[in-house]
């Protein structure tokens, strides 16, 4: 599907965005749905639509498509930040903890810390959740990084 209509699954997408950068959030989710009709297998409209659906107070709802973009695309650092911030916010650990694990064995602090200063710039976003969520992965690698053996002592790092 997506060979017949990449240029309208781009528009799609991106206008929704613009609509988003507009405070248009309910439109732009219409853009995002089309785009995931005319392209299910790709996981950008679900992110946007997830996105979307977590601004106007649709956690449980943005969590899902949230997912269903993981499993299109495992490896989206940006995705499983997402995830992390949806469940911090719903206040679901579990899932915070397995989503934080998987992110921090697939990417690079660097990686993180520079998908967290594009997050940063979206519209919508709020400056304390990405900073909350900044600690929370501080926090993590910290505990990783104390559990590391310090070479010749066979001690635990402070």
């Amino acid at each position: 599907i997506i060979a017949k209509h990449p240029a309208q699954c781009n528009y799609l997408n991106l206008k929704g965005i613009i609509l988003l950068h507009q405070k248009k959030p309910r439109r732009a989710l219409a853009c995002f749905k089309k785009s995931i009709k005319l392209s299910p297998e790709q996981p950008k409209g679900y992110i946007h639509a997830g996105v979307t659906l977590d601004i106007i107070g649709a956690e449980n709802r943005a969590e899902l498509l949230l997912k269903h973009a993981h499993s299109l695309k495992p490896n989206n650092i940006t995705t499983k930040i997402r995830l992390i911030d949806i469940n911090l916010k719903t206040g679901d650990s579990g899932e915070v903890e397995h989503y934080l694990n998987k992110l921090l064995s697939s990417a690079t602090i660097s990686d993180i810390m520079n998908s967290l200063n594009q997050l940063s710039g979206e519209p919508f976003v709020q400056t304390d959740r990405i900073t909350a969520l900044a600690g929370r992965i501080n926090t993590e690698l910290e505990k990783q990084t104390d559990t590391v053996s310090t070479p010749g002592t066979g001690q635990k790092g402070s």
